[in-house]
């Protein structure tokens, strides 16, 4: 039995689309990219606190020695919570509620968050890697 593996390449760190190494930082590109989704259609709407924003750009750097390594990120998340302007600025954020998604193509406005490397569909991947696992 073949095992072939389909992937949304835009979901996929870039290291790993040139058949890299698949790293720690390899996940924190993929936490970038749940920001990413849990965002998606209202990347712009004031009510998104600043700092979630620019913590999700540091995870999808296309470099991964540029993405935070595990113990910024406790960092950061423990700051959202422990500074009073972080939290504020969330609970505001929640008091206003969330925007619905926008099922039709959100793409188009949140261009510049999609990794120019990548692909918005379906592709076959292939980088000689074991897929037993699947």
């Amino acid at each position: 039995m073949r095992k072939e593996l389909y992937v949304y390449t835009s979901n996929i760190a870039p290291e790993n689309l040139r058949g890299e190494i698949i790293s720690i930082k390899s996940d924190i590109y993929n936490l970038g990219v749940i920001m990413r989704e849990l965002t998606l259609g209202n990347y712009y709407n004031i009510n998104n606190p600043q700092c979630y924003h620019e913590l999700m750009q540091k995870c999808l750097d296309n470099d991964p020695e540029n993405r935070p390594n595990t113990l910024d990120l406790l960092e950061e998340l423990h700051i959202f919570t422990a500074s009073p302007l972080r939290k504020r600025q969330f609970e505001d954020a929640d008091s206003r509620g969330l925007q619905p998604l926008q099922i039709s193509p959100p793409l188009q406005k949140n261009k510049r968050l999609i990794n120019p490397s990548s692909e918005y569909f379906s592709n076959q991947f292939s980088r000689g890697a074991d897929y037993s696992f699947f």
